[in-house]
């Protein structure tokens, strides 16, 4: 997104990148808040039909625990993941704001592309557990805050250079932030074990 979606590419599509890039957070914002809403019913479903909440945590345990271990290389296959991406075509087709809240609709799910990483299953996996619409919806909004700030980091490109040192930099984050996401994903399961 960062190479598509950037100061410099929007001007060249006579686009404001501003105008995008608040559609893109609304859009990753409120689809993220929605479907972890509609998790946190599902969660308060299974609980009003007599679902242990200690089996609840316990589920939600396990799949911490695969998540760690398919992040680790532990489980040597990937993710299950959808094998698409965004359509790159809507760039070419559409208004900055539509493919901007359509990209950040996706990207705020996180389960409708490509999925990298296991904390994205965990963070749902979370919002079920709330057992709650708002809870399940707090999860999701800032689920998909955080995949929106990703876009901050291209706020300044306004040319080539820029633009790939800031691709570049991003590589070079890359390590850091797959330790921030075992080490969240550590916190969670040390959290679940200990409400078990």
């Amino acid at each position: 997104m960062l190479s598509s979606i950037n100061p410099l590419v929007e001007r060249s599509r006579n686009n404001r990148w501003s105008v995008t890039v608040a559609w893109y957070a609304l859009g990753a914002i409120a689809a993220g808040a929605a479907f972890g809403a509609l998790l946190g019913l599902l969660g308060a479903g299974l609980a009003g039909v007599g679902v242990p909440r200690q089996l609840l945590i316990g589920g939600t345990l396990v799949a911490v625990v695969i998540g760690m271990a398919f992040d680790l290389g532990w489980i040597r296959r990937p993710l299950p993941s959808p094998h698409r991406q965004v359509n790159e075509r809507w760039l070419d087709t559409y208004r900055g704001w539509v493919y901007g809240f359509g990209f950040g609709a996706q990207l705020g799910v996180g389960v409708f592309t490509i999925v990298t990483t296991a904390a994205v299953y965990q963070a749902w996996a979370l919002a079920v557990l709330s057992t709650s619409l708002w809870a399940g919806a707090g999860i999701g909004a800032v689920f998909g805050a955080v995949r929106f700030a990703t876009m901050m980091w291209v706020r300044r490109v306004n040319d080539p250079v820029a633009l790939r040192n800031v691709l570049a930099g991003t590589q070079r984050w890359l390590p850091m932030a797959k330790r921030v996401a075992l080490s969240s994903q550590g916190v969670a399961a040390v959290v679940l074990l200990a409400a078990l």
